[in-house]
């Protein structure tokens, strides 16, 4: 499961060959991986993200799990394992 951290420097870089070790474990477990969301980039700033508040689009849920936290209050997952937290 690729990934590029939200950032420009590592956008066009060489592929990742090898899931995270979170991924590996979830997918070793049977768990169906059906997408990927956003982040912030590094998951340590503000900036980036196309991630917007479901409720409001004028605000942003910020922060590593931005993408996540909107998924999750737009009802588009029922749980979401992040951040070694299951919500």
């Amino acid at each position: 499961m690729p990934t590029v951290f939200n950032s420009d420097i590592y956008r066009g870089g060489p592929k990742q060959v090898v899931d995270a070790a979170c991924i590996i474990t979830l997918r070793a477990s049977g768990a169906l991986i059906f997408g990927k969301t956003t982040t912030t980039e590094f998951a340590t700033t503000t900036v980036g993200g196309p991630s917007t508040n479901p409720h409001d689009e004028s605000r942003t849920p910020g922060g590593s799990s931005s993408g996540s936290g909107a998924a999750v209050g737009d009802f588009q997952v029922r749980t979401l394992y992040t951040d070694s937290i299951t919500y």
